[in-house]
């Protein structure tokens, strides 16, 4: 294994540990939306055509429940920051 294997696992092992936070808490409000599903489906038939009453009504039923509608996201956007911070560097040493 050469150097560069060596210096990507590692890059990655750190990066794992670092984001594993937001991970866990990523998973925890996917888990909060998914027992959700059910009665966003309600507030659904309930308002019908009218978006801004079915988001109010949704915005309140989160807030309600303590799920971070974005909480899912953040990961990726996370990931893909260093992953990106990863090439570069590895694009930088190869130079």
């Amino acid at each position: 294994m050469s150097s560069y294997g060596i210096i990507i696992a590692l890059l990655t092992l750190i990066i794992r540990l670092v984001i594993s936070p937001l991970t866990y808490s990523s998973y925890l409000s996917g888990a909060k939306m998914k027992a959700l599903r059910p009665e966003i489906a309600k507030l659904k038939a309930k308002h019908g055509d009218d978006q801004q009453a079915m988001s109010m009504d949704q915005m309140k039923l989160f807030r309600e429940a303590g799920v971070n509608p974005l909480g899912a996201v953040s990961r990726h956007c996370c990931r893909f920051r260093y992953s990106l911070h990863c090439i570069v560097f590895l694009a930088l040493m190869l130079i």
